[in-house]
């Protein structure tokens, strides 16, 4: 793995635009033999990174995101250029720490199973 941000292909972009909750939780659920932790936050993606809410007009605002962390990699299933480590993403991302909301697979099919979607949460 590397450390890197890349544009992603226009069918990447395509297939990705909007199902952030929906991918990270389909990832979680496929790789549940690596512990990984399902994440809800907010982040603030700089300029020159495209992103998968659907509009490259969300440049310098806060918008709600979910990815996977498994140990000290971060996995973006949204945004597949992205291959970071966690320390570099919540920087380059600006992640806001207080508005993250972590949960193990347990968590996640509890939570999925009682909303009736994948998220987010209110807890």
């Amino acid at each position: 793995m590397t450390d890197e941000v890349r544009k992603l292909t226009e069918e990447e972009e395509k297939q990705s635009i909007g199902n952030c909750y929906k991918d990270a939780w389909v990832f979680v659920r496929e790789h549940m033999g690596d512990n990984p932790v399902l994440v809800h936050g907010s982040m603030t993606p700089p300029e020159r990174v495209d992103v998968s809410h659907g509009s490259n007009a969300l440049r310098n605002v806060l918008i709600d995101h979910a990815w996977v962390e498994i140990g000290d990699r971060l996995f973006d299933p949204a945004n597949p250029g992205v291959d970071l480590t966690l320390d570099k993403f919540y920087g380059y991302f600006k992640v806001d720490k207080s508005r993250v909301k972590k949960y193990n697979f347990l968590e996640v099919l509890e939570n999925s199973m009682e909303s009736g979607h994948y998220g987010p949460w209110d807890d």
